[in-house]
């Protein structure tokens, strides 16, 4: 059953937005924009049957497409998340190293050090 040509340039433009709002995605570090244009490509590839109609040269060709980028993007968002975990990590570790004292050794304990009441909160001093 042929699609109506309404409804082909519909899911022409659906697809072609993913895949634009998944490319500007890629320079927002809150937005996954692998997988939106991922999953904008997946809306196409389904949509023409992954030309399966056509040669054999060509559904395995649209076949091998669609896989390197769904490697791609599982990579990329392995990839993504391992760096924001360690770029979190460093940060943390960074705010807790602030907070602790030569008295913990090193080992973990969140104990405020001599002079804790100067500037501790909002930039107040406490008397003694």
């Amino acid at each position: 059953m042929a699609a109506t040509p309404w409804l082909h340039w519909l899911i022409l433009a659906l697809s072609g937005i993913l895949n634009l709002v998944g490319l500007v995605g890629l320079l927002l570090v809150f937005f996954p924009g692998l997988t939106v244009a991922w999953v904008g490509q997946l809306i196409w590839f389904i949509f023409v049957g992954f030309n399966k109609s056509h040669g054999g040269w060509q559904f395995g060709l649209t076949i091998a497409i669609f896989v390197i980028n769904t490697i791609i993007m599982l990579v990329g968002s392995v990839v993504d998340n391992i760096l924001g975990a360690t770029e979190t990590a460093k940060k943390r570790r960074s705010l807790v190293g602030n907070r602790t004292s030569n008295a913990g050794h090193g080992r973990g304990r969140n104990l405020p050090d001599a002079n804790w009441r100067h500037g501790c909160f909002l930039g107040h001093t406490f008397p003694n």
